[in-house]
């Protein structure tokens, strides 16, 4: 149940890899939903990831956060796709210094999606089922809890 008072309201029918809601208990769920993929990292997953934890800490009625799934695997890591993107945009840039800092700017962005859930003001609580594979394990292991 989304309240309508929650900041979160206006965000969560955007999401396309994400299932969020704020309960009437004041306790958000961010669902990684991509269950097709066995929930692999996409770009628009870690997009989402940030700007939900984003959200959710601006909101003063939040008292804590569930980090989990909508199905029966937390996370299989990155997607290949992201893999495939980077080492194109690699290829492209003509200039090796410049195709470094590319490479930079995406690991913290990557690094900056993980610390986010470190960085609420709240407890982060992650819900840990099926499979927690690569990028899944920077992520869950930035939360304050882990339940397996």
């Amino acid at each position: 149940m989304l309240r309508k008072f929650s900041s979160l309201a206006k965000h969560a029918e955007k999401y396309k890899t994400l299932s969020v809601s704020v309960g009437s208990n004041n306790v958000a769920k961010i669902l990684i939903d991509r269950p097709e993929k066995m929930n692999a990292m996409n770009w628009t997953m870690w997009e989402e990831l940030k700007d939900s934890f984003d959200v959710v800490n601006k909101d003063p009625n939040v008292r804590c956060i569930i980090l989990g799934s909508t199905s029966n695997h937390f996370s299989t890591g990155m997607d290949l796709s992201v893999f495939s993107d980077l080492f194109q945009a690699h290829k492209k840039e003509k200039c090796p210094g410049r195709a470094r800092e590319n490479l930079e700017k995406t690991i913290n962005f990557f690094q900056s999606t993980c610390t986010g859930a470190e960085a609420c003001n709240v407890p982060v609580l992650c819900a840990i089922d099926g499979n927690a594979i690569g990028g899944a394990v920077d992520l869950l292991t930035a939360c304050c809890l882990r339940y397996c």
